[in-house]
Order: structure tokens, then sequence, then C-alpha cells
């Protein structure tokens, strides 16, 4: 079992050497959400964790689930139908299947 977050020592490099704690500050609004959303970090230091967890899943779900199937994808491509809409291959309906059911295609907006 793979996984391109905690495999790869630059990335890992960068999530220790950079000031995430500043940026979590910035990015949860000075912690505010806590008071609406259980799940929402109450400080720098949850908040680093949480986006770490975070980092840790989607780099094992990428290498053991998405990655396998991206030369496939690749190799098939999207298809313009005849119709104007487009057919992706089955590897990205899945991806994304994966994606949801992590509950991360939204990890990057706001709480509310």
């Amino acid at each position: 079992m793979g996984n391109f977050y905690t495999d790869n020592d630059d990335i890992r490099f960068l999530f220790r050497h950079l000031d995430l704690a500043r940026l979590a500050e910035a990015f949860e609004e000075g912690f505010r959400f806590r008071k609406e959303f259980d799940y929402a970090p109450g400080d720098e230091a949850e908040a680093v964790r949480n986006y770490e967890m975070v980092l840790e899943a989607l780099g094992e779900l990428c290498a053991d689930f998405i990655a396998p199937r991206a030369e496939s994808v690749d190799r098939t491509g999207n298809q313009l139908n005849e119709d104007g809409t487009v057919a992706r291959p089955e590897g990205i309906r899945e991806a994304i299947e994966k994606l949801g059911q992590a509950e991360v295609m939204g990890f990057t907006l706001p709480h509310r």
C-alpha cells in the first residue's frame, strides 16, 4: 500500500516547514466556524492535524485506487458524442465516486 503524500519527502518537507498555523488562522477565519460546526478546527494545531490527515487519506487513495487507473484513463480519453455531450472513461467515474465517498470533494470550500 503506497501513499503519494507520506512517500514524498519533498511534499512532507514543505508541510513541516511552511507556517501552516498562520495560514490556518486565515483560512479558518480565526476558527470562528467551531461554534457552528463541531468538525471545524478550534485552533491552529487542530487545523494543521486535520490538513495532514486529509493529505494522508488522499495520498493513500491516489496511490492505491486512482493511479492504477491513470494509464487506462489516459489511453481511453474523453469522447465527444454526436449530441455534444462528453463521455469520460470509466476510471474517471470511479475516481470521482471514491473521492465523494471519502468526503473530500469540497474540502477546500468554507465550512458554511
